[in-house]
């Protein structure tokens, strides 16, 4: 934060002008500090999603790499078996390949879902944190005003 800039920014815009140590620029540090926090634990949330979810291919890639495997099995008997028994084999190995795919894949989605929900469920009540937060800081920043304005009013009446 840089308070010379700011305060040029302030005057630029509003004609006053603020000391460097307006308690308006201790808000802004507040402010800045609330919303890096906030980033961070994003950033913290996102990393570890994406680690889970590294985890969930990962287990995705095993039971592919188990329906190959079956597969070939699957294969190997068909060449040694009579050509009809062969093609009855194949349907049903298809039949089960196709039913333990789906059941691994609702799995994982449904997972993958739980987590995207959780996610979303903390990414709200992150929101509605920082909502509070602007709330907060709208409340600071009034009853500041209302100090300054009180200050104004009696160093002018002390002034008569």
């Amino acid at each position: 934060m840089d308070i010379s800039k700011l305060q040029v920014a302030v005057y630029e815009k509003t004609g006053i002008r603020l000391d460097r140590t307006d308690p308006v620029f201790a808000l802004i540090a507040l402010n800045e500090a609330v919303i890096s926090e906030l980033l961070s634990t994003a950033q913290e949330q996102w990393a570890q999603n994406n680690s889970e979810l590294d985890l969930k291919i990962g287990s995705l890639v095993k039971v592919h790499e188990h329906i190959l495997t079956a597969s070939k099995h699957l294969t190997t008997r068909a060449n040694q078996a009579h050509m009809t028994a062969a093609l009855k084999a194949a349907a049903e190995a298809k039949t089960e390949i196709f039913n333990a795919a789906r059941d691994a894949v609702s799995v994982e989605v449904g997972k993958a879902a739980s987590i995207v929900t959780e996610n979303a469920a903390q990414l709200a009540a992150a929101s509605k944190r920082a909502r509070m937060g602007s709330w907060s800081i709208a409340i600071v920043q009034a009853i500041i005003g209302g100090m300054v304005a009180a200050i104004t009013v009696l160093a002018f009446m002390s002034v008569r």
